[in-house]
């Protein structure tokens, strides 16, 4: 983020100060004249434009700071809530998934005189590698992301400590 962006109203402050700046040294008279002294007992020295500037830049960074914590806090909300929802999608797709798995187990067991041992491997080792990445998946704190075949997809393998597709 640019920093007009970051802090549009201390920019519009500084730039209202700077001209009423300007139009002061130009024209050599008081944007604005507060009347705290008698106009004999005034100081040669007149702060009320310094002041007023210095005041109006002090809030409007104030301001703008206030304005960035609420974001901040509102993009962190967002954050837990997508996170609250991944969690929940991935326990429902967890216990859809292992009751498939089950199922896949009893099949396992009655080919065991009809399959090939090698096919029965490669069968407890795909029922492996998926019960792995889906509580990889189903353990995430944030939701990182990477592009995938399918398109934009989340990146579990990055807490599992692998990458797999």
């Amino acid at each position: 983020m640019n920093v007009i962006q970051t802090f549009p109203f201390t920019g519009a402050a500084l730039l209202f100060s700077g001209a009423a700046g300007l139009f002061m040294l130009a024209t050599g008279t008081d944007v604005v004249h507060l009347e705290f002294f008698a106009e004999e007992t005034r100081p040669v020295h007149k702060f009320d434009d310094l002041g007023l500037a210095l005041v109006l830049l002090v809030g409007a960074f104030g301001l703008d700071r206030t304005v960035a914590a609420g974001r901040l806090r509102r993009e962190r909300e967002l954050e837990t809530e997508r996170l609250r929802v991944l969690k929940a999608t991935m326990r429902t797709v967890h216990d859809i998934v292992n009751n498939f798995l089950n199922g896949l187990q009893l099949v396992r067991i009655e080919g065991e005189g009809v399959l090939p041992a090698e096919t029965l491997d490669l069968l407890d080792v795909l029922s492996r590698d998926t019960a792995t990445k889906l509580k990889a998946l189903g353990d995430l704190e944030s939701v990182p992301e990477r592009e995938m075949a399918s398109g934009i997809g989340i990146d579990f393998a990055q807490n599992a400590g692998n990458r797999t597709e």
